[in-house]
Formats: C-alpha cells, structure tokens, sequence
C-alpha cells in the first residue's frame, strides 16, 4: 500500500474523531436548549474543547470494582468493545478502491459484529 493512501486514511480517521467530537458538543447543547439551561460553553470558544475535556476526565477517572463481579471479565469488557468497534470499520472503504477486508456478504457481516458488542455490556455488569 502506498504512502498516499496511508495518508488518506489517517485523515479520515482524524476528521471521523473531530466529527464525533463535534456531534457530542452539538447533541449537548441541542439538549441543554431543549431544557433552557446554558449548556457546555465554559471550555473554549462557546464550548468547543468541551468534548476535549470530557474525554481528558473519561481517562482520569479513579477505577472502581465492584466487590461481586468477575475481575478479568469485567476489566474485559470495554476492550472486547473497542475490538468489536473496530472490526466493523474494517469492512468500509477507506481509501480509492481500498478496503482493509473485501467480503461478498460485508453488510450482513457488519449486522453480526454489531450484534456481539451488544454482549459486552452483560460481560460488565
């Protein structure tokens, strides 16, 4: 694989995280309008290091255990999650004519995957 399409595709997935990122800021303040409060606007510019900010606290938090959970199961879950999330982006074109994995029956692969993360919520309790 070139370079270019390297490229290419590491700027897609940086415009995918900031869109993400911009989407979450603007769902947030669409509900705090909804409910006539003042919304996320004291990080940033009317609010858009925000999502920058929640996610810096997302990666601070302390770890809490429950007591009665299965430890390697619960601690587990969320990187079966982020697996799984990415296993359903290998299916999407990235590049010109590129994709990662090329499968005659992509969608109904893609339904599937979807279906599994569905199980990593009961893995964590």
């Amino acid at each position: 694989m070139p370079l270019f399409n390297i490229l290419i595709i590491l700027t897609q997935i940086i415009f995918i995280l900031l869109s993400i990122a911009l989407f979450t800021l603007v769902e947030r303040k669409v509900l705090s309008s909804i409910q006539r409060r003042r919304g996320p606007n004291t990080v940033g510019f009317f609010g858009f290091l925000q999502p920058f900010a929640d996610g810096l606290k997302l990666f601070t938090k302390e770890l809490i255990l429950p007591t009665n959970a299965n430890i390697p199961i619960f601690l587990l879950a969320p990187i079966f999650t982020l697996f799984f999330t990415f296993i359903m982006w290998v299916t999407l074109p990235l590049a010109h004519n590129y994709m990662v994995l090329e499968l005659p029956f992509g969608m109904i692969f893609l339904l599937a995957i979807s279906s599994l993360s569905v199980h990593t919520l009961i893995f964590a309790g």
